[in-house]
């Protein structure tokens, strides 16, 4: 069972600004589940992670649990997708953080990105979306 980063990090003052998860939905674009692997940019560091579900508002990724330090929530992210072009960069706030025994998992909204790159999200996305709903109405 994963604990969420802040109970795990309590009192020791680290992360101040994620913010505690609230019971209701708050992701504005349905979620397509992935296996995208992308490169999270942090503090002039690349930390290889694992896309699970991707949106066009944001994405849920893992990376192996090592020693890992974040001073603010914005995070550079380049995503590579299978339509010949070169990575989508997008700008992201980190709004969720957990950890378990091995993985360090992170919940972003996009906060900038390119209406280019934003349309090629789009293209990727569409075709998977309505597979993906078609699968959990069966």
């Amino acid at each position: 069972m994963r604990a969420p980063l802040l109970g795990f990090l309590e009192g020791t003052g680290a992360l101040p600004y994620i913010a505690h998860m609230k019971s209701h939905e708050r992701r504005s674009a349905p979620r397509v589940p992935v296996s995208v692997r992308v490169q999270q940019h942090v503090a002039g560091r690349t930390h290889d992670c694992i896309a699970s579900d991707l949106s066009l508002s944001g994405m849920y990724m893992e990376r192996p649990l090592t020693v890992f330090a974040r001073d603010r929530a914005d995070v550079e992210l380049e995503i590579p997708i299978p339509d010949g072009a070169e990575p989508l960069w997008a700008t992201a706030e980190v709004v969720y953080d957990c950890v378990d025994a091995t993985f360090h998992g992170t919940a972003v909204r996009f906060t900038k990105m390119s209406p280019r790159d934003r349309a090629r999200l789009r293209a990727f996305l569409a075709p998977r979306a309505a597979t993906s709903s078609s699968l959990q109405l069966a």
